[in-house]
């Protein structure tokens, strides 16, 4: 409807639909306006009025919606994901506007406090500011004996691969975050700060720490839109890191996430034992 010029147009502010209209479009002839009719009395029938709960006869209806409707994730990983997007949204944002995760939308969320604006994406590279993506000609020059032996590997591994339906690219290591937040200034919509999470389904401590390893390399090799590094020693653009897993028990505690903040000495970090994140 958001893409439909004519749709856009129509608001159905303070405008009451009777039985009346209803039953009368259902004799319409024109299919479309007939279907609309059905779709909407099944739905004040079904939702407002809860008739649903006395008819069981019917549940194929309600099972027949949630296979058109329900999109279910490929993997368990993915709805734990998702758990935490809502838990974050949950704590931090006040009337924020979710967006259809239909594959189509880079932005998952965005909400507006004080005097910032608040976007949140998911399983994307957020928007064309930040990137990702180191590229062979970044350590094909190197000094460093490891890195040229790195760069005539790949090298020879993208000729060879031509060979197969397509080519390796160019691009040595590249990756996104599971969640990244951006906090923009709503006075000009500069960069205040960058959350950057990592999703871990997992009470195992050698997943937590291939975790906490992804996470730091998108901490330390996070670029603008002009391909250069941000320098996470400035205070400029606040840098924040997430783990988020099921639950780590260490010793006599157990913490279910861990924050990774910038300081004057450096990264520090903070195991946290609840859910509830602020930022």
């Amino acid at each position: 409807m958001s893409k439909n010029v004519y749709l856009k147009k129509i608001s159905l502010d303070n405008t009451i639909i009777s039985e009346r209209m209803i039953a009368d479009t259902k004799k319409s002839r024109n299919y479309l306006y007939q279907k609309a009719a059905e779709l909407l009395e099944f739905y004040l029938d079904y939702i407002e009025n809860n008739s649903w709960k006395d008819r069981d006869e019917e549940s194929k209806e309600i099972l027949e919606l949630l296979r058109n409707s329900f999109i279910k994730p490929e993997k368990d990983s993915v709805l734990f994901e998702l758990y935490w997007v809502i838990k974050l949204l949950r704590v931090n944002a006040k009337g924020y506007k979710l967006n259809l995760l239909d594959g189509n939308s880079n932005l998952t969320a965005e909400w507006l406090r004080g005097n910032y604006k608040y976007s949140l994406y998911h399983d994307s590279t957020a928007s064309k500011e930040l990137n990702w993506n180191v590229d062979l000609n970044e350590i094909n020059n190197s000094s460093n004996s490891y890195l040229k032996r790195k760069a005539l590997s790949y090298k020879n591994a993208k000729k060879i691969s031509s060979i197969f339906n397509s080519e390796i690219s160019s691009s040595y290591w590249s990756g996104r975050p599971d969640i990244i937040i951006e906090i923009r200034n709503r006075s000009d919509n500069s960069l205040k700060k960058i959350i950057l999470a990592e999703v871990k389904h997992t009470r195992n401590h050698e997943t937590a720490k291939n975790g906490l390893k992804e996470l730091l390399d998108y901490i330390y090799l996070i670029k603008d839109s002009n391909k250069k590094y941000f320098d996470i020693s400035q205070a400029k653009i606040e840098i924040e890191g997430l783990l988020l897993v099921d639950q780590i028990k260490k010793e006599d505690k157990t913490f279910k996430a861990l924050k990774i903040e910038n300081s004057k000495n450096g990264l520090r970090h903070k195991e946290l034992v609840h859910r509830e994140i602020y930022f």
